[in-house]
This record gives C-alpha cells, structure tokens and sequence, in this order.
C-alpha cells in the first residue's frame, strides 16, 4: 500500500489489485482539497492505465468539486479504456449522486470486492 498522501483534510491510500487500483479515501473531500485528489486519479490513470475504485468508506462528505474530480477521472478512464467505480459510499452521498444522476455512469457498489468482481467478468 503507497503512504498516505496528505490533501488538506482528506487523506488517501492507493492499493493495487490486480486489474486496477483502490484508493481509500478518508475524509470530506471538498473545495479546498479536490484538486489534489483529482491531480492524482489523472495522474494514476495516466501513468498506470488502470481501473479505479474508490473506497469511500471513510468519507461523509462530497462537495460538486469532489464530485467534479472524480467525474474528470471517469471521463479520463472512458478515454483509455478504463474504468472508475466507486464503493462503500454512505447514503448521503449516494443521494447526493442520484440526484445528479452520476450514478447512472458510475457504478456504485456496496464493498470493494464486489467492484473488483465486476472487473474479473
């Protein structure tokens, strides 16, 4: 697991697993730190070529920037073939995402495992 990257009140991990990387975010992901969390799931995309999914486990809080970096990331992934999934996200934020109608481009799943199951079919 890489060290935990400090942005500003929201921490992260990325993990590889197999046919993509998990990134573990901790914290609200907000104005003041989604530029670095989107910095990093380009800059992965672009360097790695793999699927993301995003482990929001940890996370209450997604403001439209946090939801603007990882719709820059998904749209990146569409690019090379890729994708960006989310899991463990908490029912505020899901409503949040269905309201915007997010969901219905990035796939939400309850646990990671099930995210990286949908990857191995």
């Amino acid at each position: 697991m890489h060290p935990w990257i400090p942005a500003g009140g929201v921490e992260f991990t990325r993990k590889d697993r197999g046919p993509c990387s998990v990134f573990h975010i901790t914290g609200d992901v907000d104005l003041y730190n989604s530029d670095r969390l989107k910095d990093a799931l380009l800059q992965h995309l672009d360097s790695a070529g793999k699927s993301i999914i995003l482990d929001l486990t940890h996370t209450d809080y997604l403001d439209s920037t946090g939801i603007g970096a990882i719709v820059a990331a998904w749209n990146k992934a569409k690019v090379i073939n890729q994708q960006v999934m989310l899991s463990s996200v908490s029912e505020s934020i899901r409503r949040v995402l269905s309201v915007m109608q997010i969901d219905a481009h990035i796939q939400i799943f309850e646990h990671t495992d099930a995210a990286l199951a949908s990857l191995r079919r």
